[in-house]
């Protein structure tokens, strides 16, 4: 399928296009520009096992419920390079017998060895085939994680789990600019909710991440530098009004969260109720808050 026709597939309905920059966009690059966004990943002695544990107490402690996934299960991650040559209609009807719904948290999980401490993805296959379950745009093969672990790998798992919820709900997310919203909500909500240390840190990578895409000439931007460009901007004001919130406003905002996780309502009705937009993003002051929380 064409790239638009596979986003449709999926529940969104915008976002297929860049958007347009204006000066408020370069008045952000001045201000990443301008401050110390030095970072460091600590290495830690941190076994795989308690990465994942950790990770799902802290779903458990914030949300209801997490939703089962389709995946091959991490017992048997050595099947997934057949299901991704799977084509006819005889092939996914042997992927029914493969694929099973899990917890997210038995993703399989592959370890790359990397430089990069914030690498992570979530490896999925488009389903062409709508008779291969109804509704349905993709299964989930594997999750990638860096190595050696550091200080930053219970926050990329975080962020991949959550992207297995809403990605899994169909038209959880109709913007696809928005797609990196939520997954980048909650590496700062679980950082800054575990090591106030680890959270400085984790904001100062974002932001350069932020930093170092939106640096580029502009004629090589594409659609996906906007999502992140788009995702991290919003991801900071909502973030921004969770920390300025009361505790029982707090509470509002990840129950309404969990509605997106359960197909209730659509991440871009949660941020118009709180008045969110890519638009009223564009500006550092929730930056300047975020990077220097106590």
């Amino acid at each position: 399928m064409e790239k638009r026709e596979v986003l449709l597939n999926s529940g969104y309905k915008t976002g297929f296009y860049p958007q347009k920059v204006d000066s408020n966009f370069y008045d952000i690059i001045s201000f990443l520009l301008a401050n110390d966004l030095r970072n460091t990943a600590h290495y830690t002695k941190t076994k795989l096992k308690d990465i994942i544990n950790d990770t799902e107490t802290f779903y458990g402690e914030f949300f209801e419920s997490v939703n089962s996934v389709l995946t091959v299960g991490k017992d048997t991650v050595g099947i997934y390079p057949a299901i991704d040559k799977a084509t006819d209609n005889s092939s996914f009807e042997g992927m029914n017998l493969l694929v099973k719904e899990y917890s997210p948290f038995q993703i399989p999980i592959i370890l790359r060895k990397s430089n990069n401490p914030f690498l992570g993805s979530l490896r999925r296959i488009g389903i062409a085939n709508q008779d291969f379950k109804p509704f349905t745009p993709f299964i989930i093969t594997h999750i990638n994680i860096s190595k050696p672990f550091t200080t930053y790998s219970p926050i990329c798992y975080a962020h991949e789990i959550m992207h297995s919820q809403v990605d899994s709900q169909y038209g959880a997310i109709t913007n696809y600019h928005n797609r990196e919203v939520l997954p980048i909500f909650i590496e700062k909500l679980m950082a800054y909710h575990t090591n106030i240390e680890t959270f400085r840190e984790i904001e100062k990578a974002r932001l350069t991440c932020l930093r170092n895409g939106m640096c580029k000439s502009k004629e090589d931007f594409n659609n996906e530098d906007y999502i992140y460009f788009n995702s991290t901007l919003i991801a900071e004001a909502l973030f921004d009004a969770y920390i300025n919130s009361s505790d029982a406003d707090r509470k509002v905002i990840i129950e309404y969260i969990q509605l997106i996780i359960d197909g209730e309502i659509t991440l871009e009705e949660f941020l118009e109720g709180f008045n969110i937009t890519y638009e009223s993003s564009l500006n550092t002051s929730a930056m300047k808050r975020n990077l220097h929380l106590e």
